[in-house]
């Protein structure tokens, strides 16, 4: 069976994080160990607290889980701080990961911060963690503020600032914030024309976990062998369909999770 390695925090309310990778990835048929970030105090609504595991069990997770098995691909979620990236980047390096997605979680989609030291960490993880990936999925917010472009700025000349100043290897930007019927993620590499994925856009607030679910689903096609143009496309239609669940089966009265389940 396909493994696939979640490296992130743990939602409470069960729609994000660590969670929804393994909703994820129980979904579409792969195995997910899992090294928690963070265990943090969140609803839908908003981020209540975040509390960082702490470098010694961090270490701890992540040699309990490769000395163990070697997976086929590694979906980097939350960082807490500095010190998470540091630990997760030795291990990374030590153990010679490969297929590694990163989604670079700076705030909830709902609203508000998961970490105490977004800057610090973020430069941290730009110069460590950046360079490993087969993949960074920014939404266009991220996108921003990882390059240091202006709100607002363009979008593509943010991205290829990115990837050339962090040796980004593929970097998918995330369309969701941008207003309109279709959902546009577009995905950028150096020397190469950008390659768009289009869905329509779904008109729900049953959104929470959507990142984690993408960035997941994508680590899972890389899993079992797909190229990247492939395991894309097929995360996208994954997504539409689970946010399609979540609208039509709610689970909070507003501001839920998404609904995963491998066929409809």
């Amino acid at each position: 069976m396909p493994v696939v390695v979640s490296i992130a925090g743990s939602d409470c309310s069960g729609g994000a994080g660590i969670q929804a990778d393994i909703k994820t990835c129980s979904a579409l048929g792969v195995y997910c160990p899992t090294a928690v970030t963070a265990v943090t105090a969140q609803n839908p609504r908003g981020v209540k607290a975040a509390e960082y595991v702490g470098d010694r069990m961090m270490r701890l997770q992540l040699r309990a889980i490769f000395d163990s098995i070697t997976p086929d691909a590694v979906k980097i979620g939350m960082l807490p701080c500095a010190d998470a990236v540091r630990v997760i980047y030795d291990t990374a390096a030590e153990y010679d990961l490969k297929n590694i997605v990163i989604d670079p979680v700076l705030s909830a989609t709902s609203g508000g911060s998961l970490s105490g030291e977004t800057e610090t960490t973020s430069d941290a993880a730009k110069k460590l963690l950046f360079p490993l990936a087969v993949l960074v999925t920014p939404n266009i917010p991220e996108l921003f503020r990882l390059s240091g472009a202006d709100t607002g700025s363009d979008i593509s000349a943010a991205s290829m600032s990115l990837i050339s100043d962090c040796s980004v290897k593929n970097l998918l930007v995330k369309g969701g914030h941008i207003e309109g019927c279709i959902c546009t993620d577009t995905l950028y590499r150096q020397g190469m024309t950008p390659a768009t994925f289009s869905s329509p856009r779904i008109a729900t607030t049953h959104t929470h976990g959507t990142g984690c679910t993408l960035s997941s689903a994508i680590a899972c096609g890389l899993a079992n062998g797909h190229d990247l143009i492939s395991a894309i496309k097929n995360a996208k239609e994954f997504l539409e369909r689970a946010l399609r669940r979540g609208k039509e089966k709610p689970v909070f009265p507003s501001d839920g999770p998404l609904l995963h389940r491998q066929s409809d």
